[in-house]
């Protein structure tokens, strides 16, 4: 709070110097003068003083304000940087879910595809059941690879309509 007030001094400087120098004036001039020019002088300079004092209150006071006004910006700033963090969050599970599906529907056309027309294939050619089993063997294995393209796609797309 102190240092505040010595703000406030410095802030106030010229003006504190012309309250005291009226005062001084008061005291040593208007003292020897008529009464009605000294009270005159006497409420002036006791108004400007009190009028000081209460522009130093005020601007501490408005000085206060801004610093909490300041601190609720920072606070927002940092809550909108979590929330978007958030929201990217969220973005990015639903994607990825949605790609998870489509994949998912793919690989039972991949294998439908297969159970009906591939394997009649081969089997018509290779009397082994091994090269069937290793075809749905590496269709499973481009699952994971085709969902990271899918998802790559979505999240492209979804970055563009933002």
């Amino acid at each position: 709070m102190r240092s505040k007030s010595r703000r406030n001094d410095l802030i106030f400087d010229k003006e504190q110097k012309v309250f005291t120098h009226s005062q001084n004036v008061m005291k040593h001039t208007f003292e020897s003068q008529s009464p009605e020019i000294y009270d005159e002088y006497s409420s002036l300079t006791k108004n400007y003083g009190r009028l000081l004092d209460e522009i130093k209150l005020i601007t501490s006071v408005s000085d206060r304000l801004q610093n909490k006004l300041n601190k609720a910006n920072e606070k927002i700033i940092l809550q909108n940087q979590e929330l978007q963090e958030t929201v990217d969050l969220l973005t990015r599970a639903k994607i990825s879910r949605k790609a998870a599906t489509i994949v998912l529907l793919i690989a039972v056309i991949l294998f439908l595809l297969s159970e009906g027309f591939i394997e009649p294939i081969i089997e018509g050619y290779v009397d082994n059941v091994a090269v069937g089993l290793l075809l749905k063997a590496i269709i499973a294995l481009l699952l994971k690879p085709l969902e990271m393209v899918v998802e790559k796609i979505l999240l492209k797309k979804a970055t563009k309509t933002k």
